[in-house]
């Protein structure tokens, strides 16, 4: 639904290439290179380019981690005895789609993931129980907004 409203007023989804550089006059920027070899005019590009977990200090700790690194945690934001994870590093239950465990990069999930992560370790027993907010600041002027492939 959002991608045809973005896409009515003229916005194009490359979802194909991946950003392989900038071209830009007098200080401005005028292009944007992808890696197929293709180039869109542009006045502004926003990138959302994700974030690795630096987790490698905790392999041989029996802390759990996902495959990419994250710290599993269960629904209360616990890890292990003793061990709770909140925000980016966090692979958790995401009750609103029914989904075992996911990795969300966002403020107010970190926010919420802290406040209960924060009264469990009080013994309150609360589960995560939070919903995602995409924010979409979008004033249609003369500019188009580029969403790239992930680039993780």
């Amino acid at each position: 639904m959002l991608k045809k409203v973005h896409e009515s007023k003229g916005v194009k989804f490359i979802t194909d290439a991946g950003v392989n550089g900038f071209k830009g006059e007098n200080g401005k920027l005028t292009a944007v290179c992808f890696d197929n070899g293709t180039e869109i005019p542009a006045d502004i590009c926003i990138q959302g380019v994700g974030v690795i977990p630096s987790t490698d200090f905790l392999k041989t700790s029996g802390v759990p981690l996902s495959a990419r690194g994250d710290v599993v945690v269960d629904k209360y934001m616990k890890a292990c005895d003793g061990v709770f994870a909140a925000g980016d590093i966090a692979h958790f239950p995401l009750k609103m789609l029914n989904w075992d465990k996911v990795s969300i990069g966002h403020w107010q999930i970190s926010h919420k993931h802290g406040l209960t992560a924060a009264r469990n370790m009080l013994g309150r027993n609360e589960e995560i129980n939070t919903i995602t907010i995409l924010l979409d600041f979008t004033v249609w002027k003369e500019y188009q907004i580029l969403w790239s492939r992930p680039c993780i």
